[in-house]
Order: C-alpha cells, then sequence, then structure tokens
C-alpha cells in the first residue's frame, strides 16, 4: 500500500481518469482498493460520482450545502 493518504478531491479525480478509460464504477473502485486500502472510498460513492460524470457534471470540488427552514435559506455553506 502507497504511504500517500489521499483527499477527497484527489480520489475524485482518479475516478474521472477511469471514467475516461471506460472503467466500470466496481473496477474504479477495486483500483483504488489495491492502491489506497482504507483511505479509498466506497463503492458506492463511485458508483454516484460515475453517475454524476455520466450526466455531464465533471466538478469534482467539495459541494456546499444550503441549509434551510420553513423561512427559507438559513445558511449557505
Amino acid at each position: 500500500m502507497s504511504a500517500y493518504e489521499p483527499n477527497s478531491r484527489y480520489l475524485r479525480e482518479v475516478l474521472i481518469l477511469c471514467f475516461n478509460m471506460k472503467k466500470s464504477a466496481a473496477e474504479a473502485h477495486r483500483m483504488l482498493s489495491n492502491t489506497y486500502g482504507e483511505a479509498a472510498i466506497s463503492e458506492r460513492t463511485c458508483r454516484e460520482w460515475f453517475q454524476r460524470f455520466k450526466n455531464g457534471d465533471f466538478d469534482v470540488e467539495d459541494q456546499h450545502g444550503i441549509w434551510w427552514d420553513q423561512l427559507g435559506v438559513v445558511c449557505v455553506l
């Protein structure tokens, strides 16, 4: 296993590479798990990102949330 601990953005960028190489989400997860072990993201997360890529969304930045209540927007993160 590599001594490098990948962050979320890096792993998403690697997923884009796998997507462009026509790998499946399961294959991409297997590659990440073999390389980074416990630091890899789950297969479910890989599938979710692959779905975004299929929909044309290649933004790998952390998604900021919007908190709201019955009165409207409370906070934008």
